[in-house]
């Protein structure tokens, strides 16, 4: 995965065959790009296996039998236990074949892990400023909705040198497909929230006029 933030365009994209395990450098946050053996295990997204299944009005014996996998292996993979990438493969082909989009990059992601590490990111490279810890993301909630992920709580994060009196409620709304994130809805308190950077931009100006005005030496 690689999320490149030194442009204004980020882009977002997953290793489709390795666990989402990131790390992250200067400028971005980057996965192992190599690509495991195909017979390799590895957790899966349960999530959206058993909503596209429902979707197309199938039971758990008949997404077994279109895939030639046993009932007992399907409830394993939407129970988001291990399942070789092979497998999920070829689950996400008779997803296909029924007329549903899907792949198995789909399959084998967990969305609010990927929007955690995303926020994190975010955290250590952006122009806002939230604590230096970073401590307030264990408190927000993320939560996987099949595709993508939902993420919401409290939020201290301001523009830079200029700290909030209290924190406002952030909401975020992350859809990923095929490796790539395709939706990023950030929502929060409005109206705080442009007040605050408001404020900002004011003593920004005036902190330049006073720098303007100072006399230079010489």
């Amino acid at each position: 995965m690689r999320i490149d933030l030194s442009s204004d365009c980020w882009v977002f994209a997953l290793d489709r065959s390795k666990p989402q395990i990131p790390t992250v450098t200067q400028d971005k946050l980057t996965m192992p790009e190599s690509t495991p053996p195909a017979t390799r295990s590895m957790p899966c997204n349960g999530k959206l296996i058993a909503q596209l299944r429902k979707l197309l009005g199938w039971t758990q014996n008949d997404l077994a039998r279109k895939s030639g996998f046993t009932e007992r292996l399907i409830v394993k993979a939407e129970a988001s236990q291990n399942i070789a990438t092979s497998t999920l493969q070829i689950i996400a082909e008779t997803f296909r074949e029924a007329g549903a989009q899907v792949t198995a990059a789909d399959l084998s992601a967990d969305p609010a892990a990927l929007a955690r590490e995303f926020i994190l990111s975010m955290y250590k490279h952006s122009v806002i400023q939230p604590p230096k810890d970073h401590s307030e993301i264990e408190n927000f909630q993320f939560v996987s909705t099949g595709h993508g992920a939902l993420v919401w709580g409290d939020t201290w994060a301001h523009p830079i040198g200029m700290p909030m009196p209290g924190p406002i409620k952030l909401a975020i709304k992350m859809d990923f497909r095929d490796g790539l994130m395709t939706v990023f809805d950030d929502r929060f308190d409005t109206l705080e929230g442009a007040k605050h950077f408001a404020e900002a931009m004011q003593c920004a100006e005036r902190d330049a006029d006073v720098t303007a005005a100072e006399p230079t030496e010489g």
